[in-house]
């Protein structure tokens, strides 16, 4: 939601070439003399490239030979935090000489946070300001701490005095628009974001950031227009074209996906991103085939670069391709990989319980069901599609347990699924209270079903239900 470059840390050709170098050296076993802005810029493409151990290799020589370079000391801190050695950090912290400098002070606060020490972290935080004054650049490091750490109410406390006095200043709107945008008040971040454009009507990031906004609340048409608006300012703007992308697969408009995504990956082939948005959008086309050539190339070509739960999705994401195309050992194969990197993902164990129905194991299905409930929690996609693997494969007890499920957490939006309901219950021959809760309600909220010319016994049976309601024995207030 910042307005922040675009640059990434692997795209400069000048780390590159000091990455080769420093590469050079290593392969050489000779050392080469690099300064600290040169060390930190070839740590931060490992880091991106999630090489950690790369990265880590690169910070002990850097501190070999700057040993009292502090920002080096604090970037390996960092470091040391992003690998959740959040107590290595600290130790670490407490060899650098200088412990009053304000980017110790912070990165001091930013452990305690990690910590969920907030009383300390505030106590720390509120003496820094009142060091400095409570002047405008402490107020909105603050703030944008707590923003890191996902605490935009602190950030709101820090911020808005600050804002209520300076409402013009650039810098105090951003912070003020990421801000209000976590704290999901739209509204305001709609009214900071167009007295921007205002100001500057082809500025890009804002434009990006409403159509954001716009995705939030629903309104659609002026998502699309204000992600026009960015992309003929700038159309091979990656991070436009991704988040355009996205957002029209959650209209489920796919073929406009796809033809954003691939002009994405026309104008950078690795973007990550796109590639799974790619995969995405042809699974959902049911065009697995080509949607496996994607999945292939992100597997082949960038796992490194890929955090482990990046890397689970797209072996899970081939080896339901994979199911689809009828290549069972390459699916298996698959599956097993995806849990090496992630054992927690609902889709995997979905997945699985695909492949092993197939295979005609039902225990082994229903287990591997389980554990995709279990891993689902409150995602109600998910969920969504446990709950329609159970229904298409008639295990209806499971159906219902699911769909209680999403009753709890959705509640009156579950209504979509009455029907789905409505026919586990009439399957198990419960005839009970139950069932006709869920047939008033699809009579309701899906009177198609009644229009069938089809001959049914559930159609018949809803049939019944409505001349109940139409008769007055029942009432649909009853159960709605």
């Amino acid at each position: 939601m910042r307005n922040e470059s675009n640059q990434l840390p692997d795209s400069s050709d000048e780390t590159r070439q000091l990455v080769a170098r420093f590469k050079e050296m290593e392969e050489n076993r000779k050392s080469v003399y690099f300064d600290s802005e040169e060390l930190i810029s070839i740590a931060e493409f490992y880091a991106y490239n999630n090489q950690p151990e790369e990265s880590s290799k690169v910070l002990e020589y850097a501190l070999k030979i700057h040993p009292e370079n502090l920002d080096i000391q604090l970037y390996r801190c960092r470091a040391l935090m992003a690998e959740g050695k959040t107590e290595e950090a600290e130790k670490f912290l407490d060899l650098i000489t200088d412990q009053n400098d304000r980017e110790v002070i912070f990165l001091r606060a930013e452990i305690l946070l990690e910590q969920s020490d907030f009383k300390n972290a505030e106590k720390l935080l509120k003496k820094l300001a009142d060091d400095e004054g409570h002047s405008k650049e402490v107020i909105l490091d603050i703030a944008d701490t707590y923003i890191d750490f996902n605490m935009p109410k602190e950030a709101y406390g820090w911020l808005s005095p600050l804002y209520e006095t300076n409402p013009d200043d650039d810098e105090i709107r951003d912070v003020m628009m990421q801000c209000t945008f976590d704290l999901k008040e739209y509204d305001k971040t709609i009214r900071i974001i167009n007295a921007r454009l205002d100001e500057d009507p082809y500025n890009v990031e804002n434009w990006l950031n409403l159509g954001r906004c716009y995705l939030e609340t629903g309104q659609e048409e002026k998502m699309f227009e204000a992600l026009d608006f960015a992309l003929s300012i700038d159309p091979e703007r990656e991070d436009v074209l991704q988040v355009t992308g996205l957002c029209y697969m959650e209209e489920k408009n796919y073929e406009k996906g796809i033809e954003m995504f691939s002009k994405l990956l026309r104008i950078n082939p690795e973007n990550i991103g796109a590639l799974s948005g790619m995969s995405t959008c042809l699974t959902n086309l049911g065009m697995f085939e080509r949607a496996i050539t994607y999945q292939t190339k992100a597997i082949d070509r960038l796992l490194p670069k890929m955090p482990d739960q990046e890397k689970a999705f797209f072996y899970q994401q081939r080896a339901f391709s994979y199911i689809m195309t009828e290549q069972l050992e390459k699916c298996k194969e698959d599956l097993d990989k995806a849990l090496e990197y992630d054992t927690r993902n609902s889709s995997i164990y979905l997945t699985a319980a695909n492949y092993y129905l197939i295979k005609g194991d039902i225990d082994r299905t229903l287990e591997e069901a389980g554990y995709a409930e279990l891993y689902a929690q409150n995602d109600e996609e998910q969920l969504k599609e446990i709950l329609m693997f159970y229904f298409q494969h008639t295990f209806f007890k499971d159906t219902i347990r699911v769909g209680k499920a999403l009753e709890e957490l959705l509640g009156d939006k579950a209504k979509k699924y009455s029907y789905v309901m409505a026919y586990s219950y009439y399957a198990i021959n419960s005839h009970s209270d139950e069932m006709i809760k869920y047939m008033v309600r699809t009579i309701v909220y899906n009177p198609k079903l009644l229009t069938l010319t089809e001959k049914s016994p559930f159609v018949d049976a809803a049939r019944r239900v409505n001349e109940m309601l139409e008769e007055g024995i029942i009432k649909k207030e009853d159960y709605l």
